[in-house]
């Protein structure tokens, strides 16, 4: 769970570099999902609401995913997470092969099925 929701953050920070916005500003949104999912959109990131709620809900916890932590706690499913990842990664592949002038073969796995 950690690990996705640490991509979203890198595929947000990812799109802002591409969209113009310097590593300062880039740097002062920190580790926030909130603020740069709110800057991404500002920067005409399509709106998703998958990925509102998402980050609704990991937002104010996903650093502390790093750790074990014991009691009730919301999360969204896997299914949800990977749907996110996908979508940005979809979003984002163009603009990285224009911006670097690197083509690669890709192979994307099929989605997990995490419904156990």
């Amino acid at each position: 769970m950690y690990l996705y929701v640490h991509a979203i953050e890198l595929y947000l920070k990812a799109f802002l570099r591409n969209a113009g916005c310097g590593l300062k500003e880039i740097k002062e949104l920190s580790h926030g999902l909130r603020k740069l999912n709110d800057r991404a959109i500002k920067c005409r990131l399509p709106d998703s609401q998958l990925r509102t709620e998402v980050i609704e809900i990991m937002g104010p916890i996903h650093t502390l995913l790093r750790y074990i932590q014991t009691g009730p706690q919301k999360h969204p499913s896997l299914n949800d997470l990977w749907e996110v990842c996908r979508e940005l990664h979809d979003f984002m592949e163009p603009r990285v092969h224009q911006a670097t002038n690197l083509r690669r073969s890709r192979v994307i796995p099929n989605k997990p099925d995490y419904s156990e």
